[in-house]
């Protein structure tokens, strides 16, 4: 999920992705399934987690490496890996678990390519759903009723921040004593560019982040907050910090 600071991000992948998270939340409320939306960094670190956290349950996940790719590769296919966490599942199990993910991702429009091997992972194809840009005469729709990528930010409150501390911090999950403000990721922008638009004074303070997607007036995180030194999940790319140290950006 904390795909790598240096990939530029697509906002028809984000669209996509928004929408298959939430048809793996059915799958896991309805089905029972245990679900992983790339939290982890490659295959063999995806299943061992699957196996032991979803023991005996039908799984199905995505990595890190996945959810990368996706946003560079212009087909929008990305694959989904299923099995059932289980020594006892008979083939014949495993299949109708292939199949409920199926039927489930077409209640929710998004198209599967899958030739019926279980040793092939399903392909979803995410381009389907083009982002809304706004623009539409209703008189109601609010200034911010579109799709769009920004990354909040958490910064300390000093001389030269004060202006961009638009939100403290107050929550348990947030870095204490933090204040935060949000800057927008265009599409085909990394993050790495986004944050290059700042001000230098204010790049350097920057100690936390959170990407997240934002469709009709609501903002979704699609990432932990993560440290601005932290390559958690990153297989390959720099962290934040070390993508800013090499453009002498901090």
């Amino acid at each position: 999920m904390p795909v790598s600071s240096l990939t530029p991000l697509s906002l028809t992948a984000s669209v996509n992705l928004s929408r298959l998270r939430e048809a793996l939340k059915d799958l896991e409320n309805d089905n029972d399934f245990f679900i992983d939306d790339g939290s982890w960094c490659c295959t063999t670190c995806a299943s061992s987690n699957a196996w032991s956290e979803g023991e005996g349950k039908p799984f199905i996940f995505w990595h890190e490496q996945n959810e990368d790719s996706l946003h560079t590769d212009k087909s929008f296919e990305m694959p989904i890996h299923f099995g059932i966490a289980s020594d006892m599942a008979n083939l014949e199990e495993i299949g109708e678990v292939a199949k409920t993910i199926i039927s489930v991702l077409e209640k929710h429009e998004i198209p599967t390519v899958w030739d019926g091997d279980l040793d092939k992972c399903i392909v979803v194809e995410l381009g389907e759903h083009k982002p809304y840009l706004g623009g539409s005469d209703d008189p109601y729709e609010d200034e911010y009723d579109y799709d769009y990528m920004d990354v909040e930010l958490f910064i300390p409150l000093n001389k030269e921040t004060k202006d961009y501390c638009s939100n403290e911090c107050e929550e348990e999950y947030e870095p204490e004593g933090s204040y935060s403000f949000f800057q927008r990721i265009n599409d085909g922008e990394s993050l790495k560019d986004a944050i290059q638009r700042l001000p230098k004074k204010i790049i350097k303070y920057i100690t936390h982040y959170q990407r997240h997607f934002n469709t009709g007036g609501c903002g979704f995180a699609v990432e932990p907050i993560l440290e601005i030194d932290s390559t958690l999940g990153h297989t390959f790319g720099d962290s934040l910090k070390e993508a800013l140290e090499k453009e002498n950006i901090i």
